[in-house]
C-alpha cells in the first residue's frame, strides 16, 4: 500500500494546532496539574501522548479518559494523536536483544491502540538510534509502516526527526550508504510515512550552570531556509519524496512568542522562494518535555495565540486585518493584546528580540 495523498490526509485530519506531551516517563505521569492549567486555557485542537510502546497499550485509554472527562468541563474536545518513542526498541533490535518481528509488533500494538482510541495520526520518532546501525533500522520501520499502514488504513503515518536531513545525511557523496547515515528514504521515501513533522528546534542548548538563554532574533526564519534548502537538497537525492506535506514542530521553551506565533501561523512567512515542503497551511505541532515541565510563559501564550487563530482559521497577518491592525504578520504585543492574551517577560535577555 502507498502513501496516502494530500486529499486524503486532509480528509482524516482537520486543521489545527497539536499540543505534544513528551516525556521519558511512564506515560501515566503526564497529566500533571500544571499541564493540564496550561492545556486548559489554550484549548488546542489536538493533543498528542507520547510514549514508549509498553506505556502506550497501558496508559494511552485511560489517561485520554481522564483529559477527557476533565476537559469536558472547560468546554473543550481535543482530538487525540499518539507519539510513539522508538530510540529503545531500535537499539534493542540493533543489540538483537530482540527479533525485528516482535519489534514490528510491539510497534503494531501501539498503533491499534491509537486506532481504537480514534486517533488521527501515529507520529514515529525516531532519531539518533537509527544511525547506529541504519540497515537494521530501515528493515524495522520498513515492515512497521506497511504493517500498520495494512491493519490500519485511515490511521495517518507521521516521522518527527531532525528538520535538515542533509546535515544528517544519509548517503555520501558518491552516493554510497553512510556506515551511521541517517535512514531517510525508509521513513520519507516513495513507501514511508504519510506525513513528516520537522523539528524546528531553535532554543539554545541548556548550560552547565547558570540562567538558558532565549533564541537569538531571527532564530526561527535562520531554521526554517535551512529546512526548506537541505529538504529540497534531499528530495533531488532521493531520500525525500517530492510530495511528502511537511508540518512544522516547534519548542515550547525559550523562544520568543512572537516567533512562534508569526511562524506557527504561517511558517513560510518571509521565505523568498517557499516550498510547499516548508508547512502546510493551518497545520502546526508544538510539544514540550513534561518530566522538566519545559513549557515557559513565552510557551504558554505562544499555544494559546495559536489555538485561537487555528479556532478562526486565520494566519496572524488575517487577524490583525481583521482587528484593525496593521497586518504585519507579526505576532507582537499588539496582536497578543487584541486577543486577549498577557505579554510575557522576556528573561534573562533585556527586551522582545525582533523577529
Amino acid at each position: 500500500m502507498s502513501p496516502m495523498d494530500l486529499a486524503t490526509i486532509k480528509s482524516h485530519v482537520a486543521p489545527g494546532v497539536c499540543a505534544t506531551l513528551w516525556t521519558p516517563r511512564p506515560m501515566a505521569e503526564t497529566l500533571t496539574p500544571r499541564v493540564k492549567r496550561i492545556l486548559f486555557a489554550a484549548k488546542p485542537q489536538i493533543v498528542c501522548l507520547h510514549g514508549q510502546p509498553e506505556s502506550i497499550e497501558v496508559s494511552a485509554r485511560p489517561l485520554w479518559s481522564q483529559l477527557m472527562l476533565e476537559a469536558h468541563d472547560h468546554a473543550w474536545s481535543p482530538r487525540p494523536w499518539i507519539g510513539v518513542a522508538c530510540d529503545s526498541v531500535v537499539r534493542q533490535v540493533i543489540a538483537s536483544s530482540i527479533p525485528i518481528s516482535k519489534a514490528v509488533a510491539r510497534f503494531w500494538s501501539a498503533a491499534s491502540v491509537a486506532n481504537e482510541m480514534g486517533a488521527e495520526v501515529l507520529v514515529w520518532d525516531a532519531e539518533a538510534a537509527c544511525k547506529i546501525d541504519p540497515r537494521k533500522a530501515s528493515d524495522l520501520f520498513r515492515q512497521a509502516i506497511q504493517s500498520v499502514r495494512e491493519s490500519f488504513p485511515t490511521l495517518v503515518q507521521a516521522h518527527t526527526a531532525y528538520p535538515a536531513p542533509t546535515y544528517h545525511s544519509e548517503k555520501d557523496n558518491r552516493g554510497e550508504p553512510l556506515l551511521h547515515g541517517y535512514p531517510w528514504t525508509v521513513f520519507c521515501g516513495p513507501d514511508g510515512v504519510d506525513v513528516d513533522l520537522p523539528e524546528i528546534y531553535v532554543a539554545p542548548n541548556e548550560p552547565a550552570s547558570g540562567a538558558r538563554e532565549f533564541a537569538s532574533p531571527g532564530a526561527m526564519i535562520h531554521a526554517l531556509n535551512l529546512h526548506r534548502d537541505s529538504w529540497a537538497l534531499a528530495q533531488e537525492k532521493g531520500w525525500i519524496r517530492k510530495d511528502l506535506p511537511a508540518w512544522p514542530y516547534l519548542q515550547l521553551h525559550h523562544v520568543p512568542y512572537n516567533q512562534t506565533i508569526t511562524y506557527g501561523s504561517d511558517p513560510r512567512l518571509g521565505l523568498d522562494h517557499p516550498s510547499l515542503a516548508v508547512g502546510v497551511e493551518r497545520y502546526v505541532t508544538c510539544g514540550w518535555t513534561v518530566e522538566k515541565d519545559r513549557c515557559d510563559a513565552h510557551g504558554e501564550v505562544s499555544l494559546c495565540a495559536l489555538s485561537k487563530l487555528a479556532r478562526t482559521n486565520e494566519t496572524v497577518k488575517e487577524f490583525q486585518s481583521r482587528s484593525g491592525l496593521r497586518p504585519d504578520g507579526i505576532g507582537g504585543p499588539h496582536t497578543l493584546a487584541a486577543m486577549d492574551l498577557n505579554v510575557p517577560v522576556f528573561k534573562p535577555i533585556d527586551g522582545p528580540p525582533a523577529v
